[in-house]
């Protein structure tokens, strides 16, 4: 496609007038504007139409591939775009750290053999065409406002780009007669919807004063990095809407996350997808209306992961490696053939975790699905609950957001594992603020660190901090992410609370306190706690708490 000018490739977009009369002296962009009407009017104004320049040393052209000729990805590249307003800016940008070093990403999904037994198939390929960098306005002069890209090449250039405390976001646009690498592409303010972060569940987490119990330290082994490795649950409703392709659900979770590291700049955590397990025919474990009730079912499905993983012998294997390229193109799973992927088979059917890539150890197990809540929020975590097997949460993913809006859930819940709920707002600094991870967030995570409870997320070849990861469900005591903890002989006392999870059914009113029977508050009246002497007044339950806060007066006879 001929470019005749820089000028005949941007068309700023204000208003419909204003791109009809850009649209008459801009014939090239005619086509993608007409193709891509809905698109645009859902957008946030002022947007910019155009295409990115990508400037490399040897090769600079108009279009956005990164592939090299050996199947891989450029380790780095610029490209020149258009912001909204005129500006000409540069992204500088390299390879994202999201897939950890090579070959400690797998891909889970199932088939069925001719029985109609499932399978699950463990893949370690994908094209990483993730990266992450800065913007720069002038390439000899560093930039004196915090810039940030998360952006991927896999088709077009998409993802974000923030300069200073704006958001913008970028996607390629359909265009029937341009090559496939040169589409035309819009740049828009991201308007961010606002996230429920205190809504009343049925939950029972004590954050206040709950602590991680007294583990050894790690050495001072000077400034240390914090390696979050996520695995990711994608359920069968998110496929079917991702066309049963696997190439789309893969492309969607690395796009969330690697978006999700913009929230977690200026703290020492390091966030790496070590696998994705995608539900491409059916539902692994029941999805219910409440969220909470999602979550409890999704502790219970990882625990049984775990006690398969290492129940199962690593030498029955059974695998494929499929090339997983993202092209447009690509037919859905359904109706892949042998001719799309190479795979290998053993001569017996695998455990599902019995890949070695699969059996290595994750921090967050996250459940992306499409059921509709009945709750008002749109995740849900278990606080402080990192380093234990109850380091969970539950993400709601609406196709009709944007990338960056399921990014902003998932960081939200990343936190709150992490131990953001244990720490008030630090009084220098503000907890509210655009950013999903204000100044004070930031804070709170970074004392959270501090605190201990993270320490096995510290990666050294000196020391071993498996002594770091924690399972105290069964002891008797309320411990971190835990909304109940019956010991064996206590069971029945606590019908409610599930003693290999140690999680609250949400029919609990409650799980602990002095005024809590069997997951029920006592009655008004029911003596809390007897007087100590002829000094002291005895306590009752008010009906309405789990501790008496006032002490219920009663008639004192007279000597």
């Amino acid at each position: 496609m001929p470019m005749a000018s820089d000028e005949s490739v941007r068309l700023d977009g204000y208003g419909p007038s204003h791109c009809q009369v850009r649209l008459n002296t801009d014939p090239i962009l005619q086509s993608p504007l007409q193709a891509n009407h809905l698109l645009l009017a859902s957008l946030a104004r002022p947007f910019v139409m155009m295409f990115p320049f990508q400037d490399r040393r040897n090769r600079s052209k108009y279009g956005t591939s990164t592939a090299g000729r050996r199947g891989t990805y450029y380790m780095s590249t610029k490209f020149w775009i258009h912001l909204p307003g005129g500006q000409h800016v540069q992204l500088k940008i390299h390879k994202s750290g999201i897939f950890g070093q090579p070959n400690s990403y797998s891909t889970l999904y199932y088939q069925r053999n001719p029985e109609g037994q499932t399978y699950p198939f463990a893949s370690n390929k994908l094209d990483h065409c993730f990266y992450t960098g800065t913007v720069r306005r002038n390439p000899n002069r560093p930039e004196l406002v915090t810039t940030y890209v998360a952006v991927d090449t896999c088709r077009g250039l998409r993802g974000l780009i923030q300069i200073s405390n704006q958001t913008y976001g970028i996607l390629p646009l359909r265009c029937a007669i341009c090559p496939a690498d040169r589409l035309p592409h819009v740049v828009f303010p991201h308007v961010t919807n606002s996230i429920e972060r205190d809504a009343k569940l049925p939950v029972h987490w004590q954050l206040t004063g709950v602590r991680p119990r007294k583990l050894p330290r790690l050495e001072n082994l000077g400034e240390l990095m914090y390696t979050i490795r996520l695995a990711v649950i994608l359920d069968h409703n998110l496929f079917v809407t991702f066309d049963r392709k696997l190439d789309q659900c893969i492309h969607y979770i690395g796009s969330v996350i690697n978006q999700a590291t913009k929230s977690f700049q200026g703290i020492p955590i390091d966030l790496q997808l070590v696998r994705s397990e995608v539900w491409n025919l059916n539902t692994h474990f029941p999805l219910n209306s409440s969220i909470k009730t999602t979550l409890n079912n999704l502790a219970i499905y990882s625990a049984r992961q775990v006690r398969s993983r290492n129940s199962v012998n690593p030498t029955i294997s059974r695998s494929l490696n499929a090339s997983l390229s993202f092209s447009p193109s690509s037919p859905p799973l359904s109706h892949q053939t042998g001719a799309n992927w190479r795979y290998r088979r053993a001569a017996v059917p695998m455990a599902s975790t019995s890949s070695p890539t699969l059996g290595s150890q994750h921090d967050v197990d996250i459940l992306f699905t499409a059921t509709p809540f009945v709750d008002a929020v749109e995740y849900l975590a278990v606080p402080d609950s990192i380093c234990t097997p109850r380091s969970l949460a539950v993400i709601q993913v609406n196709t009709s957001e944007t990338v960056y809006h399921t990014s902003r859930l998932l960081s939200l819940a990343i936190a709150e594992v992490l131990g953001l709920k244990s720490f008030a707002c630090p009084s220098l600094y503000s907890c509210t603020s655009q950013e999903i991870l204000s100044d004070g967030d930031k804070s709170r995570i970074r004392l959270a660190l501090l605190s201990g409870m993270a320490d096995c997320l510290i990666s050294t070849g000196t020391q071993d901090v498996s002594a770091f990861r924690v399972d105290d469900c069964g002891n008797g005591e309320l411990d971190r992410g835990e909304e109940c903890d019956p010991t064996v002989l206590a069971n029945a006392s606590m019908p409610c609370c599930n003693p290999r999870t140690c999680l609250a059914d949400v029919a609990a009113a409650c799980t602990h306190g002095a005024c809590c029977h069997r997951c029920a508050l006592a009655n008004r009246g029911h003596l809390c706690r007897p007087a100590r002497d002829q000094c002291d007044l005895p306590e009752f339950c008010t009906g309405s708490q789990v501790n008496v806060s006032e002490i219920q007066f009663v008639l004192v006879r007279s000597n």
